[in-house]
């Protein structure tokens, strides 16, 4: 391994935290797989950060006129309105920002603006896009200005394999859409096919990521590609293990790709075309794998259980878990710690610079940070009902 000597610096951070100045100078060592990168930054361990603290400040959920079967999506506007999509009634719960009940839309069917499953939430330029990954097409609904007045249909758009030329590729999925790009054009998604893990259990797949156009919807070109996870194969599953490592990936709003493989703290940048930038390394130890904490993993299934109690299981869990970044292009990292209970959360800017840092619980899990709030998904004790939680973000020095 190498060794590098990195200055750490701390910036300041006009909207979020304000960070003082100070340079230090530590060794790090760096990964025989990750010291030739190009274009690398190292971090150093253990650098200090401000912590976030979350202060519960609106509910957004099931009420006196409203039910919500399963809330499985999660959008808000500029307004501050707040979109949940419910897998169960096929349909989006529209709320005020002050949590009152607006309205729904859609509804299951195969009719103009219906869903047969509410799939990716997205808001671009005044419209709401859904997805629905069973019908294979989105849904577009005009938002309108004023708070009180409904939200209209306006039309859907087709995402299929008949819709494009040289997708799905031999021996992949059909393609599905992973994101509406802010220039308008679409990414879609296609992995090989789980069989191919049946018939060799070695098989490593990949998922491969397509840029698309809407207005020319027979193009579509492969610009960035992922590894898929090892597989527990079963009976009836064939499923990736919380505890193998996996591709995570993330836009910023210039619709460079940032990438991660959960076994490292390495995220990665891309030009929007998928050509490679530069990397950004954190070391990270990473928390031991036990045979009990493997089999708790799969949530008391038994024939999982069964399997993971005889497979072989990697030396450790993962470095990190979720990725995202918000509406002000700041990444939000879950990291793997010794509690199981919690996510250490990381966030940082673009540049891979660590801003803040706090412990979160799994249960209370963080769907979307935008306009400033921080948006959970949690199970109200006494109800036993999942619900939509926002919380304010304050910054403090610990």
């Amino acid at each position: 391994m190498k060794k590098y000597k990195k200055a750490k610096k701390w910036l300041g951070y006009a909207v979020l935290i304000l960070l003082c100045s100070c340079t230090m100078e530590e060794e790090v060592e760096v990964p025989a797989h990750i010291e030739n990168l190009e274009n690398l930054t190292v971090h150093q361990a253990g650098q200090q950060a401000d912590t976030v603290h979350l202060e519960r400040e609106q509910i957004f959920g099931n009420a006196e006129d409203v039910l919500i079967g399963s809330p499985n999506q999660l959008e808000a506007d500029s307004s501050g309105r707040v979109y949940i999509g419910d897998s169960q009634q096929k349909s989006i719960h529209i709320f005020q920002p002050d949590g009152n009940y607006l309205t729904s839309i859609g509804g299951e069917g195969h009719g103009p603006g219906e869903f047969q499953w509410i799939g990716k939430m997205q808001i671009l330029s005044k419209k709401l896009f859904v997805y629905d990954p069973n019908s294979s097409r989105f849904n577009v609904f005009r938002i309108p200005e004023k708070l009180h007045i409904a939200h209209q249909f306006s039309h859907s758009v087709s995402v299929t394999g008949d819709d494009f030329e040289g997708i799905p590729e031999a021996n992949f999925m059909p393609p599905g859409l992973y994101r509406i790009r802010n220039d308008g054009s679409l990414i879609l998604s296609s992995r090989n096919s789980i069989f191919q893990y049946r018939e060799d259990p070695e098989f490593q797949g990949v998922t491969r990521y397509y840029l698309a156009n809407m207005e020319d919807d027979t193009s579509a070109d492969m610009i960035f590609e992922m590894d898929m996870p090892e597989h527990i194969i079963t009976e009836w599953f064939t499923i990736p293990a919380p505890f193998h490592a996996r591709g995570l990936m993330a836009l910023s709003s210039d619709d460079r790709i940032f990438s991660v493989w959960t076994d490292d703290f390495l995220i990665k940048v891309h030009k929007p075309d998928g050509v490679y930038e530069q990397s950004f390394y954190y070391p990270f130890t990473k928390r031991p794998l036990n045979r009990e904490d493997a089999v708790t993993s799969m949530d008391d299934h038994e024939q999982l259980q069964e399997a993971v109690r005889s497979m072989q299981l990697p030396e450790t869990w993962p470095a990190l878990n979720r990725m995202f970044i918000d509406d002000e292009d700041r990444i939000w990292i879950a990291t793997i710690v010794d509690d199981l209970e919690i996510h250490n959360w990381w966030v940082m800017n673009e540049e891979g610079e660590l801003l803040a840092r706090f412990n979160w619980p799994r249960s209370k899990q963080i769907e979307k940070v935008k306009n400033s709030y921080l948006y959970t998904l949690e199970t109200d004790e006494e109800a036993g009902l999942e619900q939509i939680v926002r919380y304010d973000i304050e910054l403090s020095r610990k």
